[in-house]
């Protein structure tokens, strides 16, 4: 969990409301005082530039990347994307677009 944290951010009440009530997360706070600022852009946009070559718009794919990933990765399950919302994500529509196996 602390790993999650360190990289998404602790949860608190007006990122997560509820959170302080779950007793999971009353244990983690317990043994941890450590609040976490949210890494995750700095953590994503550091490997994609290492591991791929992005051609065309690199702010842009880098800027698409990270909406959709972050919001694949949302701590709060409430505004955490399904599969189908992350199948509609405006980076789907950047060029190379999918296309069908034949």
């Amino acid at each position: 969990m602390d790993l999650i944290f360190q990289i998404c951010g602790t949860p608190t009440e007006q990122t997560m409301p509820g959170i302080e009530k779950q007793r999971l997360f009353q244990d983690y706070r317990a043994m941890n005082s450590t609040v976490h600022s949210n890494k995750l852009e700095e953590t994503i946009s550091k490997q994609i530039e290492k591991s791929h070559n992005l051609d065309g718009n690199p702010d842009n794919e880098l800027r698409l990347w990270f909406d959709l990933i972050s919001k694949l990765v949302c701590i709060d399950h409430r505004a955490r994307l399904t599969a189908e919302k992350a199948l509609e994500h405006p980076f789907f529509a950047e060029t190379p677009l999918p296309c069908e196996n034949n």
